[in-house]
């Protein structure tokens, strides 16, 4: 199962119509995920949808929903990678909040923010 946007998930069942095994879902991942069984993900890629979240309003509730959902669905030994412009002194607070080892790259970006020319990639295994 693969977690995308609508408009996304439109596109890719037509593009994919063929592969009977792929099922697409559209969901908010700061809403209760009832529908997704616990530990069904081995790997979940996340490309700046944290950064996004974070300029929602009230983000606090929205994170912390967010990680409960992700540490869900996560399957034991399962990762967790987040693509961010956050700065690890903020993103790893975050990551913090369950008990899963965190490891952090780094990868150059023309678009990350003034004074910081790197995406920032965080690791987690459950």
């Amino acid at each position: 199962m693969l977690i995308f946007p609508k408009t996304l998930i439109d596109k890719l069942s037509v593009v994919n119509e063929s592969y009977e095994e792929m099922d697409y879902v559209e969901l908010d991942i700061c809403e209760p995920m009832e529908v997704i069984d616990n530990d069904s993900f081995d790997m979940i890629i996340d490309k700046a949808t944290l950064d996004a979240v974070l300029c929602n309003q009230k983000p606090q509730e929205r994170v912390l929903q967010m990680m409960e959902n992700i540490y869900r669905i996560l399957a034991p030994g399962g990762i967790y990678i987040s693509i961010s412009n956050g700065i690890p002194e903020t993103r790893e607070q975050i990551f913090k909040m369950k008990e899963w080892s965190i490891e952090r790259g780094e990868i150059p970006s023309e678009s990350a923010h003034e004074g910081d020319n790197m995406h920032h990639i965080y690791v987690m295994t459950k």
